[in-house]
């Protein structure tokens, strides 16, 4: 379909789905430089550490230094789980990174087929306004005020859609999450009252999952974040999450340190809780009951507009 024939309302969809898109393609691209800053910081740190292992592996006065009073077995296994650790970090943001410049360019398309519509609007409200002016017809006027605002008032229904959508992304996130904490917690009981060597293993697999699945969540918790901006709400919540704990259960199996571990896990499952609870009650709710006012809204219009043109 092109501007020519499309309608004033399709047209004024148009224009508000182009001042969608410029928005969220500034808030991207912030986005974009700034995990791009990030990434170049991981991996000068991943080269830092890759570094340190080959240092030690090769022999020099530094390593000399670092083994000195310290068994280098060990050291060198602690400087390669710090290597393994920061490519993981490194790889999950390259990742990141390459998703927002997808979601870009899709948008940047999107875009592009959208310039003129501006233009093709203006030209067409212009004419029919003209038209309502020679004929002074009062139910014309009426009738274009209403479908003005009946355009808003759909172009609102959108983005409180994409909100509702950027919602449940994040709660099937924090779903995902809470079921490798579960399955983390329940093996770690179990590894506390002598499990063994297969408890310990698997529990530390679930840690892992649920470690892994965070930068994603904190992903999606942004752009529903910057959605919910667009219908006044806000919502602000930040992931704090280390890895201390779950080395030290690695290089000390024991009772205290496994304590510490199943500690950190019940804390995990309570921001987690309290993530869901936000987004469920909170979010979820304000964004029905917006939703739920602009289908009435919509309603509305669309039977004043019908009596408006029935009567005419």
């Amino acid at each position: 379909m092109t501007f020519e024939t499309m309608t004033l309302r399709e047209l004024m969809d148009a224009m508000e789905r182009k001042t969608f898109l410029e928005t969220h393609m500034r808030d991207m691209q912030w986005r974009i430089d700034k995990k791009t800053y990030d990434c170049n910081e991981l991996k000068y740190k991943l080269e830092q550490e890759e570094a340190d292992v080959l240092e030690l592996q090769t022999g020099g006065i530094h390593a000399f230094f670092k083994t000195v009073f310290r068994d280098r077995n060990e050291i060198l296994e602690k400087e390669r789980l710090e290597a393994a650790q920061a490519g993981a970090k490194y790889e999950m943001a390259m990742t990141d990174l390459a998703k927002m410049k997808e979601e870009l360019e899709g948008w940047k398309a999107e875009l592009a087929s959208l310039e003129g519509c501006e233009e093709a609007f203006r030209s067409k409200y212009d004419a029919q306004k003209k038209n309502i002016a020679e004929s002074g017809n009062e139910a014309a006027q009426k009738m274009l005020l209403a479908e003005e605002q009946l355009a808003k008032t759909r172009g609102r229904l959108r983005e409180i859609q994409e909100a509702s959508r950027a919602a449940s992304s994040a709660l099937a996130q924090v779903e995902t999450i809470e079921k490798s904490l579960r399955s983390a917690e329940n093996w770690g009981t179990f590894d506390m009252l002598g499990g063994g060597t297969i408890a310990s293993v698997v529990k530390r697999g679930h840690m892992n999952d649920a470690e892994q699945m965070i930068p994603e969540l904190q992903r999606r918790l942004q752009r529903l974040s910057d959605e919910l901006e667009d219908v006044s709400i806000r919502l602000d919540h930040t992931i704090e999450h280390g890895e201390f704990l779950r080395f030290a259960d690695w290089f000390f199996d024991g009772i205290f340190v496994d304590w510490m571990v199943q500690d950190k896990i019940h804390n995990f499952q309570s921001e987690m809780a309290q993530v869901k609870y936000r987004i469920q009650s909170t979010v979820m709710g304000k964004l029905n009951q917006l939703k739920n006012d602009a289908e009435r809204d919509i309603q509305r219009l669309e039977r004043e507009i019908e009596a408006l043109v029935m009567e005419a």
